[in-house]
């Protein structure tokens, strides 16, 4: 996975995804493309919110200990 993507790219890819799938009824061999690379975007979506919670969290316990 390309480690410069944004979350926004990730999420406009998966939307282009769907939208092949849905309008273009791709041949099974680029269905399967398709589907697992939606599934590799996914799995970095869900790390990357993941991430960001961490850090939010971090930043908010900051925030508590100085006030």
């Amino acid at each position: 996975m390309d480690e410069k993507m944004t979350y926004s790219e990730a999420q406009s890819e998966l939307e282009a995804i769907l939208n092949a799938i849905e309008h273009e009824e791709p041949e099974l061999d680029e269905l399967l493309r398709l589907v697992n690379r939606a599934g590799e975007l996914i799995t970095w979506c869900k790390a990357k919110l993941r991430h960001s919670e961490e850090d939010l969290e971090k930043i908010l316990k900051k925030f508590d200990q100085e006030s």
